[in-house]
């Protein structure tokens, strides 16, 4: 099983322009080749819970910075009234966490 630490960044203003999230790998599956095991290292949904008190009911663009220092566009985060939730569904991405650096969430005008 692979262990990870995720960190998150936020700006402290009325409403957030920016939301990082860093992916650290800190323990890998041991006998095993590759870091990527299974799908549970595939990112497919980011909920932040709470997000109206948070300022982060809001739609947010994605961009996810891979180890290798590319780029990756991913599906708007959108905010969910109902369940008070930003909701990133990364979905067929295929984003894998130990290829992932970050993601930073920047406000949609």
């Amino acid at each position: 099983m692979n262990v990870y630490q995720i960190d998150f960044e936020q700006d402290h203003e009325l409403t957030p322009e920016n939301l990082t999230l860093f992916f650290d790998l800190t323990s890998n599956a041991t006998n095993h080749m590759h870091s990527i095991i299974n799908e549970n290292d595939r990112i497919g949904e980011i909920h932040i819970f709470n997000a109206a008190a948070y300022k982060m009911n809001i739609t947010y663009t994605m961009e996810a910075t891979l180890e290798d220092d590319s780029l990756k566009t991913l599906p708007d985060a959108v905010y969910d009234a109902a369940s008070d939730r930003l909701i990133a569904s990364i979905g067929a991405g295929h984003v894998f966490m130990p290829n992932l650096k970050k993601i930073v969430f920047t406000k949609k005008v």
